[in-house]
């Protein structure tokens, strides 16, 4: 079990990283269009065993991939939200497209702040046995 202090560091780490999402994700304008991107057709998006895939320019793919020099950030049921040049994206069945809603952006920042979570939790669940080796 973590101290008083292990706790309070873990809560600073916290605040920072949301801090930091809120910053890249609603304060800084990201949502601009790219007039030299790779051409991209979404074809269909689906749920398997494995999670949710997009079929985009015939390839099945799933969150984290890369196409065309894009990084898929979220697939939703009739979109997905890539990256690309550091600028994001919106990709729906009727092309690509930079208008996003404050919507949009708040999932955005939520799938980020969810995995800078999934770190610190992996990173505390991996500090807990050495923390109580010296607590012993």
């Amino acid at each position: 079990m973590l101290n008083k202090q292990g706790y309070i560091m873990v809560f600073v780490l916290l605040i920072i990283l949301i801090l930091i999402s809120i910053y890249s994700f609603v304060l800084k304008p990201k949502f601009t269009t790219y007039k030299n991107a790779p051409p991209l057709k979404l074809i269909g998006t689906s749920w398997k065993d494995e999670g949710i895939v997009a079929i985009i320019n015939g390839k099945v793919l799933k969150e984290g991939d890369n196409i065309e020099g894009y990084r898929i950030i979220k697939i939703e049921k009739s979109s997905v939200i890539l990256s690309y040049n550091k600028q994001k994206f919106k990709l729906t069945f009727n092309g690509l497209t930079s208008s996003f809603n404050i919507k949009d952006a708040i999932r955005c920042w939520l799938v980020e702040v969810r995995k800078y979570f999934k770190q610190i939790q992996n990173k505390i669940s991996s500090l807990v046995p050495k923390v109580k080796e010296q607590v012993r």
